[in-house]
């Protein structure tokens, strides 16, 4: 009996998926970044993301694989802080706290000298984020470029 209802629920979960009933989440760009910690092995920074989440029911984003550029180098992975919930049928401005773990940042030194003497920076943040609606995981593609001042 167990076997047959979780037969079920997942036949029901293919057919909604396959009938359209989830609409892809638009990422419409970024209004704002803020780094809040700068240190030798690692960087925190808040974005603030416009996205619309078009469908009929919230969408819990739970994961991140993403890949940190600055001015073109890469500095590590990033990973998304807290679980973000995008409310449905709304478009709206969602903080996120990346933090990024940055692999060997001693030997680019040469990336940091333009960066203290300007105190700004290229950020590219590129990759997948990882999302859960009506039972199902989602992955998605999401990519910014921003100048950010420290």
């Amino acid at each position: 009996m167990r076997h047959i209802k979780f037969i079920l629920l997942f036949a029901i979960c293919v057919s909604l998926n396959s009938c359209g009933i989830y609409k892809e989440v638009e990422f419409i760009g970024v209004e704002d970044i803020l780094v809040k910690e700068f240190t030798a092995t690692a960087i925190i920074i808040e974005v603030k993301a416009i996205i619309n989440n078009p469908n009929g029911f919230d969408i819990k984003i739970f994961d991140s694989d993403l890949d940190f550029i600055v001015n073109g180098t890469k500095l590590g992975k990033a990973r998304f802080d807290d679980n973000i919930i995008l409310t449905k049928k709304t478009q709206e401005i969602y903080p996120f706290i990346i933090k990024a773990d940055m692999e060997g940042l001693s030997s680019k030194v040469g990336l940091l000298f333009p960066i203290l003497m300007t105190g700004k920076a290229k950020v590219k943040v590129k990759g997948d984020i990882f999302a859960k609606a009506l039972g199902m995981n989602k992955k998605a593609p999401i990519e910014f470029v921003e100048e950010i001042v420290f």
